[in-house]
């Protein structure tokens, strides 16, 4: 159902019913989820993101009866978004659901090209494809490989225990940590993994030793610019993954530093 608000097309839970049917194991989920007080259907890519967790968790793997239906339902649904031109409804099911299938999939480790099943149409495959370069920045799909690399993946050279971290500006941040092993001589990027494949990296721009008594006890300035007002610095680093691989990243793609920064 389409909901118009000052011109602008607004969504709720009822806009994506269908797809909700075409999961009837997915029933006794939502009914629980609209039962809570705090339940508010106007916040469609918060509940939508349950769906997507109950595919990957139980319709890819124990329930293959419903992924045709599904697949099916999924094409549809972007076909009538594109011809009646509701941009708002078809990013919901791109960023709500297929970024969700994505984000759940990592939470499992599950590989992406196991969801293959679900990109049955043109339109589909037209938002799965914008979804992964989000979703792993720098790589393309394929449906033999999964997410593929367009460019040479950095080597490791070392691991970094980051101890605490202060944002200096919008595009710098000073990192206290300690050098667990490797050359660092060789390090260009730190990097971590934070799902399958996908990994937060920031380019090494100055290194210095918090003293001349501890050899192993460094500071990093790091680039890390906000944008969009978001800070992928906010909530890290994590104090349960304080463990950062350096990379050299000889051939990592240039992110427009300019050159007195790095």
């Amino acid at each position: 159902m389409e909901h118009e608000e000052f011109g602008e097309e607004t969504l709720s839970d009822v806009d994506w019913a269908a797809i909700r049917a075409a999961v009837p194991s997915f029933a006794e989920t939502w009914a629980a989820i609209t039962h809570d007080s705090s339940y508010d259907g106007t916040l469609p890519f918060v509940s939508i993101h349950e769906l997507a967790k109950h595919i990957v968790e139980e319709v890819i793997r124990q329930r293959p009866d419903e992924v045709d239906q599904l697949a099916a339902v999924i094409e549809y649904e972007f076909t009538m978004a594109a011809l009646d031109d509701r941009e708002r409804y078809a990013g919901l099911l791109e960023v709500g659901l297929l970024e969700g299938l994505i984000d759940a999939a990592d939470s499992l480790g599950m590989p992406l090209r196991q969801l293959l099943p679900l990109l049955r149409g043109p339109r589909t495959r037209e938002h799965w494809h914008a979804a992964v370069a989000y979703r792993r920045p720098g790589r393309i799909w394929d449906d033999a490989l999964g997410p593929v690399p367009t460019f040479k993946l950095p080597s490791p050279v070392g691991t970094i225990e980051i101890h605490r971290g202060q944002r200096l500006d919008e595009r710098r941040v000073l990192l206290d940590a300690r050098l667990v092993s490797g050359d660092l001589s060789r390090a260009q990027f730190i990097r971590h993994e934070v799902g399958k494949d996908f990994w937060i990296e920031s380019r090494i721009l100055r290194v210095s030793r918090r003293s001349s008594d501890l050899h192993d006890e460094l500071e990093f300035v790091v680039e890390s610019i906000v944008r969009d007002g978001v800070d992928e610095w906010m909530e890290l680093p994590s104090p349960y993954e304080p463990f950062w691989q350096l990379a050299d990243g000889s051939s990592w793609p240039d992110r427009g530093l300019p050159n007195d920064e790095r």
